[in-house]
Parts: C-alpha cells; structure tokens; sequence
C-alpha cells in the first residue's frame, strides 16, 4: 500500500494566511467599533427617556390635534385646562366640571379667607405642568423646548437644549417628597437621548433643581400639602386651605 506524503506548507502561502486572518480580525474589530459609536451617538442624540405609557400619550395627544384626512370624522377636541389629558384617565381621576389648576388655587384662598380649613384635593394635568415649566424656563436661551409629565409616582421633565448648535434632548426623573406642606422634587436619574448622564452632571441638575424644588408650596397652591399622588398624567394634592 503506499504511503501518502503530505507536503509541508509552503511558508509564503502560511504567511499569506495569517496577514489574511490579521486583517479580518482588524476590519472586524474597527466594524465593531463604528457599529457601537454609531449606536451611542443615536442614543446621545435620540428623543427624550420617557416610558412607554408617556409616549403612548403624547402620541394619542397628537393623533387628536391632527387634522383628519378629507372625508373622515375631525378627531375629538383636546381636553379642556383641568381635565385628563389622555384617554385612558377615568372620569373618576378628575372629577367632571374640576376647574384649572389656576382657578383651585383661587378657590382654596377664598375658603381659608372664609375659615373653610376642610380637606381639600387639588389636580393639575401634564399640560398644566408644562406651562408652570415653561414659565420657569424662558429665561435661559439655550432651552428651546420643555415639557413635564405626571406618571406611576414619578415626573418627567423633558427638556430640548441647544448644545451650540446641535438638539440634545435631557430628560430628568423626578421623586415627590412632601415637607412642611410644600412638594419638594429629587433627582433620581438624568439622561441625555437614551443614555445615563454622568454623576457629576445628575448631582449640577438636582442643584439646580434645589433651587426651585418647591414648586407646590402653600403660597403658590392655597393649601397646607399634606400628601400627593402621581398617577398616569395627573398628580392629585391633598391638604387644607391656609391663610397667607
């Protein structure tokens, strides 16, 4: 029987080989890369980290501003200052004919001019939220756009930035605390697109943030706080008128 000889490779050919094999694990390694620095700068610059059921609603919100298509039904009006401002809030959140945030305040001063210190329960919206921020936010010029919402116990603050230039959207996770009848809010996480911010950036926003936590104090609200509610687009205060 005769014996296979088996040639020893050629060593250019094993030299070829291994360039061959160095250079994919290179082009490999360098895709990997670009894939993972894409991936992070469309999470650096996405939209803003809300949960899902906030962005459930602000589609649902704006699926009912939008002109309808000829021919079809016009979508129903949004909802009126001091009512749900999504679809899925019962009637039973905010009862029917709740006026304004505004206009609860008005009647809890009256009440504690009268010596009315019942129990009182007052309810402002996501919108209503969003106005206060608004407000409070006009003054610096980098910040083009903000917008708050109440959900399952926390507050998020969505907030559009010009970063010199470019969009970067910032979202920040609030925590109620009440203290002394006011509403005082603490970081819990910040977030720039989708990605967690830095520590050092999370402790300069909950500094700034301490400056005007107590957005719900009794002077601004009427009533002595004494407990507060975060639900799906709502939060609801409890607490009794006082005098100023």
């Amino acid at each position: 029987m005769a014996r296979t000889v088996r040639r020893s490779p050629d060593p250019d050919q094993q030299r070829r080989a291994r360039r061959r094999l160095i250079l994919g694990i290179i082009i490999g390694v360098v895709v990997l890369i670009v894939v993972a620095g894409l991936s992070f700068y469309l999470r650096l610059t996405g939209g803003p980290a809300l949960p899902p059921a906030v962005r459930q609603r602000i589609h649902d919100s704006r699926q009912q501003t939008a002109p309808a298509p000829q021919g079809q039904t016009p979508a129903a009006p949004a909802p009126a200052a001091g009512q749900p401002s999504s679809p899925d809030l019962s009637s039973t959140v905010i009862p029917a004919g709740t006026p304004s945030f505004e206009q609860q305040i008005q009647q809890a001063r009256q009440a504690a001019q009268c010596g009315d210190t019942a129990p009182r329960t007052m309810y402002i919206t996501d919108a209503e939220l969003t106005a206060q921020l608004g407000d409070a936010v006009r003054k610096h010029e980098e910040v083009k756009e903000v917008s708050g919402y109440f959900e399952s116990g926390k507050t998020y603050l969505a907030v559009r930035v010009d970063a010199k230039g470019h969009d970067l959207n910032f979202t920040v996770v609030l925590r109620p605390t009440v203290v002394d009848g006011c509403v005082r809010f603490d970081v819990d996480q910040v977030f720039v697109g989708k990605v967690a911010a830095p520590p050092a950036l999370a402790a300069k926003v909950q500094e700034e943030i301490s400056k005007r936590s107590t957005w719900f104090t009794p002077e601004k609200t009427g009533i002595y706080v004494e407990r507060i509610e975060l639900k799906s687009g709502i939060a609801v205060l409890h607490g009794r008128p006082i005098r100023r």
